[in-house]
C-alpha cells in the first residue's frame, strides 16, 4: 500500500467517525513513511495521529505524536505544518492541565505564523494565546489577543473561529463582572450558533445569556431565554 492511499483511507474512517479505524490507516501510513525514508510523509503521519488522539481525548498519546512531528518539522521547515503541531500540541497541554506548556506551544506557533504572513494561522494563533494567557489568569493580554483574532476572523469570514473567540472572551469578561460586556459577547456568539442550527449549542448559549442575565437581576429576560433552552433540551431528549 502506498503513503497517500493509506492516509486518504485514515482520512476517510475519521470523517466517518471511525477513530479507531483512522489510528490504524495512519499508524499504517507512519510505518511506510518511515520505510520510504520520508520526513514529510512521516511528520504529515504523526500530526494526523496526533489529531486523532486529541479528538478522542487521548491527550498523552496526542503530545507524544504531534511532539515527534513537531521535532521532524523543524528540521524540514514546513512552516505552516509547524504553526498547526504547536497549536494543537498547545491545545493537549491545555487538557493536561500544563499551561506553561500550552503558553510556549502558543508562543512558538505565533512566531511562525507571523513569519510565513498565514492570515489564518495568525488568526489561530492569536486564538490560542488568548486562551494560553486566560488559562493563566491574565484576562488583560487575553482579551487583547481575542481582539486581534476577531479582527483577522472577520476579514476572513470564519464564523467558527468568531465564535469561539466571543465565547472566550465572554468568560473572561464574567470573571471579570462585566457582564453587560459578557452578555454582548455571547449574543455575537448565539448568532453564529443560530446559522449552525447545532442544537446542543444552541441550548448551551440560551442557558448561559440567562444565567447572566439572572445575574444582573433581569429575571423576565433570563427566565424567557432558560424556557427557550428548556424547550430544545426536551426536543434533543425526545430523539
Amino acid at each position: 500500500m502506498k503513503w497517500s492511499k493509506a492516509l486518504s483511507l485514515g482520512d476517510l474512517r475519521l470523517e466517518a467517525g471511525d477513530c479507531k479505524g483512522a489510528i490504524k490507516y495512519f499508524k499504517k501510513a507512519l510505518v511506510i513513511a518511515q520505510k520510504n525514508g520520508s520526513k514529510k510523509e512521516e511528520s504529515e503521519s504523526d500530526a494526523r495521529l496526533g489529531s486523532v488522539y486529541l479528538e478522542i481525548e487521548n491527550y498523552h498519546e496526542a503530545v507524544e505524536y504531534y511532539g515527534k512531528g513537531l521535532e521532524i518539522v523543524q528540521e524540514t521547515g514546513d512552516k505552516k505544518l509547524e504553526c498547526e503541531i504547536c497549536c494543537h500540541i498547545g491545545e493537549a497541554c491545555e487538557k493536561l492541565g500544563d499551561y506553561k506548556k500550552f503558553m510556549e506551544y502558543s508562543k512558538q506557533g505565533f512566531k511562525v505564523a507571523i513569519r510565513i504572513g498565514d492570515s489564518s494561522l495568525i488568526a489561530m494563533s492569536y486564538r490560542g494565546l488568548g486562551r494560553a494567557y486566560h488559562c493563566l489568569c491574565d484576562c488583560q493580554n487575553s482579551i487583547k489577543c481575542y481582539k486581534k483574532a476577531i479582527y483577522l476572523y472577520k476579514q476572513l469570514k470564519n464564523d467558527k473561529g468568531l465564535g469561539i473567540c466571543y465565547s472566550n472572551m465572554s468568560l473572561l469578561y464574567q470573571m471579570q463582572g462585566k457582564f453587560h460586556d459578557a452578555i454582548r459577547l455571547r449574543e455575537e456568539s448565539f448568532l453564529i450558533t443560530v446559522k449552525t442550527g447545532n442544537k446542543e449549542s444552541l441550548a448551551a448559549e440560551l442557558n448561559n445569556l440567562g444565567t447572566m442575565y439572572a445575574r444582573l437581576n433581569n429575571i423576565n429576560k433570563a427566565t424567557e431565554l432558560l424556557q427557550k433552552c428548556l424547550t430544545i433540551s426536551k426536543e434533543i431528549n425526545s430523539k
